[in-house]
Protein backbone atom coordinates (compact mmCIF):
# COMPACT_ATOMS: atom_id res chain seq x y z
CA UNK A 1 0.00 0.00 0.00
CA UNK A 2 0.71 3.44 -0.22
CA UNK A 3 3.20 5.20 2.44
CA UNK A 4 4.39 8.66 3.15
CA UNK A 5 7.95 9.80 2.97
CA UNK A 6 9.29 11.91 5.67
CA UNK A 7 12.36 12.19 4.00
CA UNK A 8 14.49 10.87 0.84
CA UNK A 9 18.73 11.37 0.98
CA UNK A 10 21.45 9.89 -1.85
CA UNK A 11 24.55 9.84 -0.32
CA UNK A 12 27.84 7.94 -1.15
CA UNK A 13 30.76 6.79 1.09
CA UNK A 14 32.30 4.87 3.81
CA UNK A 15 29.40 2.85 6.18
CA UNK A 16 29.56 4.84 8.86
CA UNK A 17 31.13 3.22 12.05
CA UNK A 18 28.04 3.84 14.00
CA UNK A 19 25.91 2.00 11.56
CA UNK A 20 28.17 -1.00 11.54
CA UNK A 21 27.93 -1.15 15.33
CA UNK A 22 23.94 -1.03 15.17
CA UNK A 23 24.18 -3.80 12.19
CA UNK A 24 26.50 -6.06 14.58
CA UNK A 25 23.85 -5.65 17.48
CA UNK A 26 20.98 -6.45 15.00
CA UNK A 27 22.81 -9.37 13.80
CA UNK A 28 23.76 -10.89 17.16
CA UNK A 29 19.84 -10.54 17.85
CA UNK A 30 18.19 -11.59 15.09
CA UNK A 31 21.11 -13.31 13.06
CA UNK A 32 20.96 -11.54 9.80
CA UNK A 33 21.47 -12.89 6.59
CA UNK A 34 22.23 -10.02 4.86
CA UNK A 35 26.22 -9.02 3.47
CA UNK A 36 27.90 -7.30 6.46
CA UNK A 37 28.09 -3.24 4.88
CA UNK A 38 31.48 -3.05 5.61
CA UNK A 39 31.96 -5.17 2.38
CA UNK A 40 30.90 -2.16 0.60
CA UNK A 41 33.17 0.20 -1.76
CA UNK A 42 34.27 3.46 -0.23
CA UNK A 43 32.37 5.15 -3.49
CA UNK A 44 29.33 3.11 -2.98
CA UNK A 45 25.98 5.37 -3.38
CA UNK A 46 22.98 5.23 -1.42
CA UNK A 47 18.96 5.70 -1.75
CA UNK A 48 17.99 6.61 2.26
CA UNK A 49 14.24 6.24 2.57
CA UNK A 50 12.97 7.65 5.67
CA UNK A 51 9.30 6.21 6.55
CA UNK A 52 7.21 6.39 9.40
CA UNK A 53 6.83 3.44 11.78
CA UNK A 54 5.45 0.77 9.48
CA UNK A 55 4.94 -2.05 12.17
CA UNK A 56 6.30 -5.55 12.38
CA UNK A 57 7.99 -7.64 9.59
CA UNK A 58 6.05 -10.27 8.56
CA UNK A 59 8.37 -13.24 10.27
CA UNK A 60 7.62 -11.76 13.68
CA UNK A 61 4.03 -10.71 13.52
CA UNK A 62 1.54 -12.43 15.38
CA UNK A 63 -1.67 -13.46 13.76
CA UNK A 64 -4.92 -13.29 16.01
CA UNK A 65 -6.77 -16.32 14.91
CA UNK A 66 -9.83 -15.29 14.87
CA UNK A 67 -9.16 -13.13 11.54
CA UNK A 68 -5.69 -14.72 10.77
CA UNK A 69 -7.41 -16.36 7.11
CA UNK A 70 -8.87 -13.25 6.26
CA UNK A 71 -5.61 -11.33 7.07
CA UNK A 72 -3.30 -14.05 5.16
CA UNK A 73 -5.22 -12.74 2.19
CA UNK A 74 -5.10 -9.22 2.64
CA UNK A 75 -1.30 -9.07 3.25
CA UNK A 76 -1.11 -11.72 -0.02
CA UNK A 77 -3.13 -8.98 -2.16
CA UNK A 78 -2.00 -5.75 -0.82
CA UNK A 79 1.38 -7.81 -1.72
CA UNK A 80 0.72 -8.52 -5.00
CA UNK A 81 -1.85 -5.11 -5.61
CA UNK A 82 1.98 -2.92 -4.90
CA UNK A 83 4.17 -4.92 -7.20
CA UNK A 84 1.64 -4.55 -9.87
CA UNK A 85 1.47 -0.88 -9.00
CA UNK A 86 5.51 -0.36 -9.05
CA UNK A 87 6.03 -2.93 -12.41
CA UNK A 88 3.66 -0.43 -14.19
CA UNK A 89 5.41 2.59 -12.48
CA UNK A 90 8.85 1.72 -12.99
CA UNK A 91 9.43 -1.31 -14.32
CA UNK A 92 10.40 -2.52 -11.15
CA UNK A 93 11.84 -5.72 -9.59
CA UNK A 94 12.11 -6.22 -6.23
CA UNK A 95 14.58 -9.25 -6.53
CA UNK A 96 15.07 -10.04 -3.26
CA UNK A 97 11.18 -10.36 -1.14
CA UNK A 98 10.64 -12.32 1.81
CA UNK A 99 8.86 -12.23 4.79
CA UNK A 100 11.43 -10.12 6.57
CA UNK A 101 10.96 -7.23 3.73
CA UNK A 102 7.16 -6.90 4.18
CA UNK A 103 6.42 -4.87 7.42
CA UNK A 104 2.95 -5.59 9.47
CA UNK A 105 0.85 -2.50 10.66
CA UNK A 106 -2.68 -3.42 12.43
CA UNK A 107 -5.39 -0.78 11.22
CA UNK A 108 -8.55 -1.03 12.70
CA UNK A 109 -11.41 -2.97 11.58
CA UNK A 110 -15.63 -2.03 10.82
CA UNK A 111 -17.57 -2.34 14.30
CA UNK A 112 -20.05 -3.92 11.95
CA UNK A 113 -17.16 -6.47 10.38
CA UNK A 114 -16.15 -6.05 7.00
CA UNK A 115 -19.36 -5.85 4.20
CA UNK A 116 -19.39 -8.54 1.55
CA UNK A 117 -17.68 -7.28 -1.50
CA UNK A 118 -14.83 -5.80 0.30
CA UNK A 119 -11.78 -6.41 -2.35
CA UNK A 120 -9.48 -8.40 -0.74
CA UNK A 121 -6.24 -5.80 -0.94
CA UNK A 122 -8.14 -3.93 1.83
CA UNK A 123 -7.37 -2.58 5.01
CA UNK A 124 -10.58 -3.01 6.48
CA UNK A 125 -10.11 -6.33 7.41
CA UNK A 126 -7.21 -5.15 9.96
CA UNK A 127 -3.85 -5.55 8.93
CA UNK A 128 -1.63 -2.87 6.06
CA UNK A 129 1.44 -4.27 4.22
CA UNK A 130 4.30 -2.58 2.80
CA UNK A 131 6.91 -4.04 1.16
CA UNK A 132 10.63 -2.58 1.88
CA UNK A 133 14.41 -2.58 1.41
CA UNK A 134 15.07 -2.05 -2.43
CA UNK A 135 18.85 -2.65 -2.44
CA UNK A 136 18.99 -5.97 -4.82
CA UNK A 137 15.72 -4.22 -7.09
CA UNK A 138 15.48 -2.67 -10.71
CA UNK A 139 13.68 -0.04 -11.78
CA UNK A 140 13.16 2.01 -14.74
CA UNK A 141 10.86 5.49 -14.57
CA UNK A 142 9.39 6.46 -17.79
CA UNK A 143 8.01 3.04 -18.31
CA UNK A 144 9.28 1.61 -21.70
CA UNK A 145 10.67 4.55 -23.25
CA UNK A 146 12.46 5.30 -20.14
CA UNK A 147 15.80 6.19 -19.26
CA UNK A 148 18.25 3.41 -18.39
CA UNK A 149 17.58 1.04 -15.91
CA UNK A 150 19.17 0.98 -12.41
CA UNK A 151 20.15 -2.71 -10.93
CA UNK A 152 22.22 -4.03 -8.50
CA UNK A 153 24.56 -6.81 -9.53
CA UNK A 154 24.18 -9.47 -6.97
CA UNK A 155 27.22 -11.55 -5.45
CA UNK A 156 27.91 -14.78 -6.68
CA UNK A 157 28.17 -16.13 -3.30
CA UNK A 158 24.41 -15.09 -2.87
CA UNK A 159 23.33 -17.73 -5.23
CA UNK A 160 25.78 -20.54 -3.43
CA UNK A 161 24.05 -20.32 -0.20
CA UNK A 162 22.76 -23.55 1.45
CA UNK A 163 20.03 -23.61 4.48
CA UNK A 164 17.35 -21.45 3.48
CA UNK A 165 14.50 -21.57 0.27
CA UNK A 166 15.61 -18.21 -0.48
CA UNK A 167 18.46 -18.94 -1.85
CA UNK A 168 16.89 -21.40 -3.98
CA UNK A 169 14.87 -18.52 -5.08
CA UNK A 170 18.22 -16.54 -5.99
CA UNK A 171 18.92 -19.42 -8.37
CA UNK A 172 15.25 -19.60 -9.73
CA UNK A 173 15.79 -16.27 -10.95
CA UNK A 174 19.23 -16.45 -12.21
CA UNK A 175 17.66 -19.46 -14.04
CA UNK A 176 15.39 -17.11 -15.21
CA UNK A 177 17.01 -13.92 -16.01
CA UNK A 178 20.64 -15.65 -16.84
CA UNK A 179 24.10 -14.25 -16.52
CA UNK A 180 26.00 -10.47 -16.32
CA UNK A 181 24.03 -7.56 -18.18
CA UNK A 182 20.91 -9.79 -18.79
CA UNK A 183 19.88 -8.44 -14.81
CA UNK A 184 19.53 -4.87 -16.41
CA UNK A 185 16.37 -6.07 -18.35
CA UNK A 186 12.59 -5.82 -17.41
CA UNK A 187 12.05 -9.66 -15.98
CA UNK A 188 8.62 -9.29 -13.38
CA UNK A 189 8.08 -12.71 -13.47
CA UNK A 190 11.09 -12.71 -10.60
CA UNK A 191 8.48 -10.68 -8.75
CA UNK A 192 6.47 -13.79 -7.99
CA UNK A 193 9.66 -15.89 -6.97
CA UNK A 194 8.86 -15.10 -3.23
CA UNK A 195 7.74 -17.36 -1.02
CA UNK A 196 5.98 -16.12 2.15
CA UNK A 197 4.74 -18.37 4.90
CA UNK A 198 3.85 -17.96 8.42
CA UNK A 199 2.61 -20.49 11.21
CA UNK A 200 0.13 -19.89 14.12
CA UNK A 201 -1.99 -21.64 16.41
CA UNK A 202 -5.54 -22.29 16.12
CA UNK A 203 -6.81 -24.11 19.31
CA UNK A 204 -3.96 -26.92 20.01
CA UNK A 205 -3.23 -27.40 16.06
CA UNK A 206 -0.34 -26.01 14.22
CA UNK A 207 -1.70 -24.39 11.38
CA UNK A 208 0.60 -22.82 7.68
CA UNK A 209 -1.02 -19.90 6.39
CA UNK A 210 -1.50 -19.49 2.83
CA UNK A 211 0.90 -16.63 2.49
CA UNK A 212 2.92 -18.65 -0.56
CA UNK A 213 3.61 -16.74 -4.40
CA UNK A 214 5.34 -19.77 -6.23
CA UNK A 215 5.52 -18.64 -9.59
CA UNK A 216 7.49 -21.53 -11.19
CA UNK A 217 5.95 -24.10 -9.25
CA UNK A 218 2.11 -22.82 -8.75
CA UNK A 219 1.09 -20.79 -11.43
CA UNK A 220 1.32 -21.10 -15.42
CA UNK A 221 2.53 -17.53 -15.59
CA UNK A 222 4.63 -15.24 -18.65
CA UNK A 223 7.58 -13.75 -18.65
CA UNK A 224 5.45 -10.09 -19.64
CA UNK A 225 2.54 -10.50 -17.34
CA UNK A 226 2.28 -8.18 -14.08
CA UNK A 227 2.19 -9.67 -10.76
CA UNK A 228 -1.57 -8.78 -10.50
CA UNK A 229 -2.81 -10.45 -13.59
CA UNK A 230 -1.42 -14.00 -12.96
CA UNK A 231 -3.90 -16.25 -12.76
CA UNK A 232 -3.50 -19.13 -10.06
CA UNK A 233 -6.94 -20.67 -10.74
CA UNK A 234 -8.46 -18.08 -8.13
CA UNK A 235 -8.07 -17.23 -4.57
CA UNK A 236 -9.42 -20.70 -3.61
CA UNK A 237 -7.60 -23.14 -5.56
CA UNK A 238 -4.56 -21.12 -5.00
CA UNK A 239 -4.87 -21.40 -1.29
CA UNK A 240 -5.65 -25.45 -1.39
CA UNK A 241 -2.34 -25.98 -3.61
CA UNK A 242 -0.20 -23.93 -0.96
CA UNK A 243 -1.88 -26.02 1.62
CA UNK A 244 -0.40 -29.01 -0.32
CA UNK A 245 2.71 -27.83 -1.06
CA UNK A 246 4.15 -28.60 2.42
Amino acid sequence: MLTRELRTFVVQGKYPQLLLDLWDAWDRERKSQSIRPDRFPSNQAYAILVLPNLGTDLESFTFRPATAWSQACAVFFQTLTALASAERAARFEHRDLHWGQIMLQRTPVPRAGVAAGTKLDSEMFGVRATIIDMGLSRMQWGGREGGEPVWTAFEECIFEGKGDYQFDIYRMMKAHIGQGQAWKEFRPLTNLMVRLCKFIWVGEELTRLPLTVAALLACQAHPGQEAAQVSCGGPRAMLRRDLGSS
